[in-house]
């Protein structure tokens, strides 16, 4: 009976534990799901940290190649850092990384923008399917103190130490004296005093120049067990099949999922500090790092488009979510009409919290004047924006938009250089010739965002300049260009709409509509900006009479 009564004990014990462990699953699964369903559509927004963008750049600096995409100068006058980390949705490392570069490479087929849109109308509304699929590539989890793209693009270095073929034989060695040390003790003694101190040497020199590319190994093999378990929630049958066979020639690699990429705490775990004295003595690590720097080698094309694969499914739902939050969005109409480029209604810029919507009816090259912070640059970035939303995931921030397929350039926010000696002025026409450098290039119109075109020389030689610029870049590409040089306004009225923005000063305050209107600014707000900040009085007079006289 008493044998009995402890087979019972011991079987509802471990019936409690499965049972509080299947509780445990299902609790963090009900969890996890409501914390995907509650950040649907305004995402989990995270932390960012100095060093983290030059990573989740690499994969785009991977695959740079001489077509068009995004460049830094582009790039930061449209703050597209701050832009990024908003439509930041993603689960995993290999998704930020793909986002970023969907970015930074604008599509010229609207066929394949087309397709994007319906992936992502998918996700959002098959919210069961897209939930499961974020579940999976969670736990890929986000890494961003190391580049994933370089593990899969770059070169994991092999052992450069002790050759591979002694390895072997010491590993073999330490194998038998296992084995054979309960039957012949005093084969052990020997061992201790020869072979075992000569392995741990090697193990522990040798980890120091492996232990970086360990947790590198961790997530190539895991990125290849996620994109299995991805399968069955992929709609899209021709990338369910894709990922099939690239999972089948790459499915080695997640069959080697050894102790070795999981070592354990021997200060906590008893069995596991008894398995880490093991792989000493047998160098197991070191004999799989290599087996496994080789087979990375050799499946190296699958685990790229593996990693483009879940990258891009990552991505997409992302900017799904992203604009499901959107208080307003609609599909770009593209275009190839010839006698006009963009128009649209109610357009606003996706970093302000209360944005004035604007709208444009008929524009080919638009002039923009008006006073100091009327709302010129942010018009203009907002277009520049849209425009690269537009050509990447197919969605823009209006009610309506219509446009072709342009590249962007923008010259909005240059600074000067001192580590390179390199002045205001000297910035600002490099980032100027760059646009003109590609509007030489015959494939494919530009769309040229430029703001106070050579403000860092003087006013003839600025307005001379300006002129010429942007009379040579309307006659080959769509310039929209923001000035407080009204005199460019009547030089550049057969090339280019004048359009401006107003402001009014009443009780000591400025006050700004943010609209733009039709035609040239006739607004002056300097001087008056001076009253205001409480310069002295003596300034402000003799500024206003000099102004009058220069009229």
């Amino acid at each position: 009976m008493g044998d009995y009564y402890t087979i019972y004990l011991f079987s509802f014990i471990v019936a409690c534990f499965i049972i509080y462990d299947r509780y445990n699953k299902w609790t963090n699964n009900k969890k996890s799901v409501k914390k995907l369903i509650d950040t649907w559509g305004i995402g989990d927004y995270e932390k960012y940290h100095e060093g983290d963008f030059e990573n989740i750049a690499t994969f785009f600096n991977h695959k740079m190649s001489d077509k068009f995409y995004i460049d830094d100068i582009t790039w930061n006058d449209l703050e597209f850092d701050e832009i990024y980390k908003k439509l930041n949705h993603t689960m995993s490392s290999v998704g930020e990384e793909y986002l970023y570069y969907l970015l930074r490479t604008p599509i010229f087929n609207q066929d394949t923008l087309k397709k994007r849109n319906i992936k992502m109308e998918e996700f959002e509304l098959d919210a069961q399917n897209r939930i499961a699929l974020q579940k999976t590539l969670q736990k890929l989890d986000k890494k961003r103190s190391m580049s994933i793209s370089d593990i899969v693009y770059g070169t994991m270095k092999d052992y450069r130490g002790t050759p591979i073929l002694l390895i072997r034989i010491l590993s073999i060695i330490s194998i038998l004296w296992l084995i054979s040390i309960l039957i012949y003790p005093e084969i052990g003694l020997i061992f201790l005093f020869t072979i075992f101190p000569l392995n741990m040497l090697i193990h522990y020199s040798s980890r120091k120049q492996i232990e970086n590319n360990i947790s590198s190994i961790k997530y190539v093999v895991n990125l290849i067990v996620t994109s299995k378990k991805c399968i069955p929630y992929i709609t899209d049958k021709d990338v369910q099949s894709q990922l099939i066979d690239l999972y089948n020639n790459a499915k080695i690699l997640s069959s080697i999922r050894f102790k070795f990429l999981y070592p354990s705490n021997a200060s906590e775990d008893l069995f596991g500090a008894i398995f880490d004295y093991l792989r000493i003595i047998t160098l197991f690590d070191l004999f799989m790092y290599s087996k496994m720097i080789r087979l990375i080698s050799d499946k190296k094309i699958y685990i790229k488009e593996i990693f483009e694969v879940l990258g891009e499914l990552d991505a997409l739902i992302s900017l799904a979510s992203y604009r499901s939050g959107l208080e307003e969005y609609t599909t770009p109409i593209i275009h190839t009409k010839e006698d006009d480029f963009l128009r649209f209604e109610k357009a606003y810029h996706p970093l302000l919290t209360k944005p004035e919507k604007n709208t444009l009816n008929k524009s080919q090259s638009i002039l923009i004047t008006g006073a100091n912070a009327s709302g010129k640059s942010t018009f203009l970035k907002t277009i520049g924006i849209n425009q690269i939303f537009a050509q990447t995931f197919y969605t823009v921030l209006a009610t309506s938009y219509e446009s072709k397929l342009v590249k962007v350039c923008t010259a909005m926010s240059v600074k000067d250089n001192i580590l390179q000696n390199e002045s205001y002025y000297i910035a600002e026409i490099k980032a100027v010739k760059r646009i003109l450098d590609e509007v030489k290039k015959e494939d494919g119109k530009v769309l040229c965002i430029v703001d106070e075109l050579l403000k860092g020389t003087n006013t003839k030689e600025r307005i001379v300049g300006a002129y010429q610029i942007l009379d040579y870049l309307s006659n080959y590409s769509y310039v929209y260009a923001a000035t407080h040089d009204i005199e460019l306004t009547d030089l550049l009225k057969e090339k280019m709409d004048n359009y401006h923005f107003q402001s009014e000063i009443t009780n000591n305050d400025i006050y700004f509509d943010y609209r733009i209107k039709d035609g040239k600014s006739l607004d002056t707000n300097a001087i008056e900006l001076l009253r205001i900040f409480d310069f002295n009085e003596e300034i402000i007079s003799r500024s206003k009479a000099m102004l009058k006289a220069m009229i």
